[in-house]
């Protein structure tokens, strides 16, 4: 019984998770469209090989932020900044989410979005790890 109550509550927590292609892309809205060769000019900035090919891939998919703590993809950060990426440390994000405002929850718990969008299927995952917890 303990073994279906868990199978039970992986597949609930599974059920709210998303997988194969995103359904949509992050916006491009408001971007100024370079020409593809502007893209590939700035691409000699960031090292050649798999370090040039994420990069590339990251601005293919529209992201808006790409984490590395390599030294030679972060000196190539003025060169894609023009096409909607920013190439930062997590400590360099941070700092940039914090100069947005982004983290005003952390100057006072009324500013927290409650509940946090991942909590129910924690709650599952919890759940199915120890059936004896269930409400």
């Amino acid at each position: 019984m303990q073994r279906l109550l868990a199978f039970e509550e992986f597949t609930a927590a599974l059920q709210l998770l998303g997988w194969g292609e995103p359904e949509e892309r992050p916006s491009r809205e408001g971007l100024l469209i370079l020409p593809e060769r502007e893209m590939t000019r700035a691409l000699t900035a960031v090292p050649a090989g798999n370090d040039r090919r994420l990069v590339h891939d990251a601005l293919q998919v529209g992201a808006n932020v790409f984490l590395t703590r390599d030294v030679g993809i972060l000196k190539a950060t003025d060169a894609v900044r023009p096409f909607g990426l920013l190439i930062a440390t997590p400590a360099d994000l941070l700092e940039e989410l914090f100069a947005c405002g982004a983290f005003h929850c952390s100057l006072g718990p009324r500013y927290l979005y409650w509940p946090a969008p991942d909590q129910q299927r924690i709650g599952h995952l919890i759940h199915a790890l120890d059936p004896d917890k269930r409400p």
